[in-house]
């Protein structure tokens, strides 16, 4: 039989295997934190979003029936009030002989008129006269396309002084056996074209007036931004103009009545980068090709998801341009002051933005708030009330 030899071990053997030991654990944290460390430290940052948007109103759009034809009484941008007539609709079936025969007796009772007016009744008339003309040589000026008028707002104009040189006539000229047949003949014409038409009464409240739809009035609108997400906005976007315009196919747009003073720019960033909207902070907005000026915006809770971030600006100012604008490029800015770390110590989880931070000998993850985030940095803010971030913390780099 062969002897047993007892195998004694070291002092040194056991040393050499701690190490080994230790050395294994701190190759194990390397790998776990192989992005190793930075510290938080007070800084400012200036983040800058370059991006295609969708402006969003707060709007209403009121629909009709079918209709034959239609006459506005308002214009493009102009500001109504409740009760205000917008447009006198002709119904389906109607003929344009009836208006041809108004026209015609309208006519033949001015002639008569002018043919028995007294001289000093003429005078007034020829005022009303005269400012009717100079109406008229705009029309056709606007018609040849040299005048910078707005054709729909002279008509109107034209057609209020016809009214009032109406009124006047009737007023001022002594009503004769052929006059008072006229009238007659006039009344019941007015009568049996009042069959044919509806007039539109704006009843949906002040704002201002637009006659421009393009499908999406109904899902891009300010009663329904909880509603907004990523594949609308692209669709938007890339023009696909998918939306439905109405609820049925017996109703048509007929206008839009928006609140001028408020409405919003929806745009998606990256659901991985840090630039993004924080709800309450305030960004500088600029729109390319459609003003100079330079907007301040307020952001919304945006809507994130794994993929894509909706951010939604809150502007407080007037509409102006983007009464009938959907689609506009932008550039976002907002410049932040405070705990600053660099951009690649942050890391996502279901789209928020995250970070580990070290306390002691142990770390924790918290949700941050990007304020403003550049190529290298971010200003960031615990998310949660209870978690909390200062200058001179160690974060840990995923």
């Amino acid at each position: 039989n062969m002897a047993r030899q007892r195998v004694r071990f070291r002092g040194r053997f056991f040393l050499l295997v701690l190490g080994m030991i230790g050395f294994l654990a701190l190759a194990i944290v390397l790998v776990v934190r192989r992005g190793g460390y930075a510290e938080a430290r007070y800084g400012d940052v200036t983040g800058t979003i370059q991006t295609s948007g969708a402006i969003v109103r707060d709007e209403s759009t009121v629909y009709t029936e079918a209709y034959e034809k239609i006459i506005f009484s308002v214009v493009e941008g102009q500001t109504v009030q409740t009760g205000a007539q917008i447009a006198q609709v002709f119904k389906r079936g109607y003929q344009d002989e009836s208006m041809v025969t108004l026209l015609r007796l309208q006519r033949e009772i001015y002639e008569y008129q002018k043919s028995v007016i007294g001289a000093d009744a003429a005078a007034g008339l020829t005022e009303i006269e005269n400012s009717i003309a100079a109406v008229e040589a705009q029309i056709r000026e606007c018609a040849r396309g040299d005048g910078a008028y707005d054709m729909l707002a002279l008509e109107q104009s034209l057609k209020n002084l016809q009214a009032e040189r109406a009124t006047y006539l009737q007023a001022n000229v002594q009503a004769d056996g052929t006059l008072t047949s006229l009238y007659n003949s006039l009344t019941e014409q007015e009568t049996a074209l009042t069959n044919w038409t509806r007039d539109i009464v704006n009843s949906a409240g002040p704002g201002v007036i637009s006659f421009y739809f393009d499908g999406y009035e109904r899902v891009l609108n300010a009663a329904q931004l909880d509603t907004i997400n990523a594949s609308l906005l692209k669709s938007v976007l890339s023009g696909g103009n998918t939306a439905s315009a109405t609820a049925s196919t017996t109703e048509t747009p007929l206008y839009r009545l928006v609140q001028n003073t408020r409405w919003y720019l929806a745009f998606l960033t990256d659901g991985d980068d840090p630039m993004r909207t924080v709800a309450g902070e305030q960004y500088y907005v600029v729109f390319d090709d459609y003003s100079t000026l330079t907007y301040q915006a307020t952001a919304l809770e945006p809507i994130v998801t794994t993929s894509s971030v909706v951010n939604i600006l809150e502007f407080n100012v007037d509409i102006g341009n983007f009464l009938d604008v959907r689609t506009v490029k932008a550039t976002v800015t907002r410049s932040a002051q405070g705990v600053m770390v660099p951009v690649d110590a942050i890391w996502f989880e279901e789209g928020v933005p995250m970070l580990e931070v070290e306390s002691g000998d142990t770390s924790y993850r918290i949700a941050v708030n990007v304020l403003a985030a550049d190529e290298d940095n971010a200003v960031v803010t615990p998310r949660n009330a209870g978690d909390a971030l200062v200058s001179g913390q160690k974060v840990i780099k995923p």
